[in-house]
This record gives C-alpha cells, structure tokens and sequence, in this order.
C-alpha cells in the first residue's frame, strides 16, 4: 500500500484499538451474517458467509492480529467485504469507523516495535489529533 495525500482510509476498531485500509478496497459493510464452519481452516477463519450469491471467508481480524481477547460478540460485530488480489473477504471487526482522509505529515512508516504479530499485515500508522490508526495491507492480511 502506497500513502499519497488524498487517499481515503475506512477506520474500524477492534477492542480498544483502531485499524483503517483503503477505502477503496472496501466492498460494503454488513451486519453479523451466518457462517458455516470450514473444517480444517486456520485458526483465524470463522467460516464462510454468502454476500449476494458469492461465498466469502470470514476472518477474525482479532485472532488475525493476535489479539489475548479475540472473542467477538456475534451480535454486534459488523462484517467489512474487503477486495483482494484472490476475491472479497469478509474482516470480522467490532465496530465501523469513519472515513478519514490521509496526509503524508501524518503518516508515519511501520514502527520497529511493533509486535511479530501485527508487523507483517500494516503497512503504517496514520496519526490523527485524538488516536492512532494502524493501516492495514489486505492482501498480506489474507494471505495464510
């Protein structure tokens, strides 16, 4: 992912945390939809969900990422269809951001200390007046 003044981020947050990816890599959001469970998937695949005729891997960005809680309340998550270079995928989050627009004075390089977790799947951290946005490179995100 390549920051240039202008581009449009899509925030999400997952616990206390906020990401954001391309906007225009964001398909739709939706509500919880039903999955049906993938047997030997990895562990951060909940499921397959059908979005308008397509079947779509549903993943759980916590687990994705790392996270020491990642359980998710199945009725308030929201599903974000992102597109990759594979098809839609469906990013289990907790809660829809806004969009915000990105300058190249507040985008700041993927920091050193960030965790082996996270670090191959962001591409920077967007800083903002309030908080910190962790951007999220799909296609290395999707990637098992």
């Amino acid at each position: 992912m390549s920051i240039a003044d202008g581009i449009q981020i899509a925030t999400f947050r997952l616990a206390d945390e906020w990401f954001g990816i391309d906007v225009l890599r964001v398909q739709e959001v939706m509500n919880p939809l039903p999955r049906t469970a993938v047997p030997r998937a990895p562990g951060f695949v909940t499921g397959l969900i059908n979005v308008r005729g397509v079947i779509v891997t549903a993943i759980s960005l916590k687990v994705r990422l790392g996270f020491p809680d990642p359980s998710y309340d199945a009725e308030t998550h929201m599903n974000v269809i992102a597109n990759t270079g594979d098809g839609p995928v469906c990013l289990q989050v907790d809660e829809i951001g806004d969009v915000v627009r990105t300058s190249t004075l507040s985008f700041a390089e993927r920091p050193p200390t960030v965790s082996t977790a996270l670090r191959d799947h962001i591409a920077g951290v967007l800083r903002l007046e309030d908080r910190l946005i962790t951007l999220l490179d799909v296609d290395r995100l999707v990637a098992a």
